[in-house]
């Protein structure tokens, strides 16, 4: 995701657009199976649906996306400033994501 839209900012020609459309396509497809598999492993299976019932309200936050986007074209005839602020939210969550430390399992040992 973020390289794909860090390589939006530098004006992408029909094929590499073609290219960015393969990485977002293969960041959003992966985002629900790897969201799961993250949750059950850094919080354990117990806490699995109270962690994706509190998770879940963060991820509309999304749609705020391509409103913002359309906003930012609007405003300034480029969705540069878009793509770079999108990216630098990518960052924060990639520490965050990063330093979550997994749930030790009691039947690891049985």
């Amino acid at each position: 995701l973020l390289v794909a839209l860090t390589w939006m900012t530098t004006d992408p020609h029909h094929t590499e657009l073609a290219l960015i459309c393969v990485l977002l396509g293969v960041a959003a497809g992966a985002h629900l199976p790897l969201l799961a598999s993250l949750v059950s492993h850094r919080f354990g299976v117990a806490s699995f649906g109270r962690v994706m019932g509190l998770v879940g309200p963060f991820t509309t936050f999304g749609a705020l996306g391509p409103w913002f986007a359309g906003y930012i074209r609007d405003e300034t005839g480029s969705y540069t400033i878009a793509w770079l602020v999108f990216a630098g939210l990518v960052l924060p969550a990639l520490i965050s994501i990063s330093r979550l430390k997994p749930v030790v399992s009691h039947e690891a040992g049985k």
